[in-house]
């Protein structure tokens, strides 16, 4: 006798399998679909858009509790980096100014050094 591998009714298994294959086919181009507009790159952007300031407006609360907290440390801080940024005309003002407290140094100097000539008058 031979040994078949066939269901008892194999029309009805062979559409049972068809069906299942349509479903699970279906199910899969949903996938797709969902993935495609979640890949969408205007999407990606977006979301990347929206995560940059989700998490700049929460550095700036995070920021905003430190000064109310701190608020020495606050002005400290914005001093040094106001100072930072203002490094090249603050260190042309500071040059400016030793050089003139030389000038004003080396007169007073040469002013005590030197004798006065002053007229005399002849009789």
């Amino acid at each position: 006798m031979s040994k078949t591998l066939l269901p008892p009714e194999p029309d009805k298994y062979l559409r049972e399998l068809a069906d299942r294959a349509r479903a699970q086919r279906s199910a899969l181009q949903l996938s797709i679909a969902a993935m495609n507009a979640k890949l969408r790159p205007s999407r990606l952007r977006t979301r990347a858009q929206d995560r940059m300031l989700d998490g700049a407006l929460d550095t700036l609360a995070q920021a905003q509790a430190a000064v109310v907290r701190h608020p020495a440390r606050a002005i400290g801080l914005a001093a040094l980096i106001g100072a930072f940024l203002a490094r090249k005309p603050l260190w042309r003002m500071v040059a400016s100014g030793v050089r003139a407290g030389k000038d004003y140094a080396a007169r007073l100097y040469h002013a005590h050094r030197e004798p006065r000539h002053e007229e005399e008058e002849y009789e």
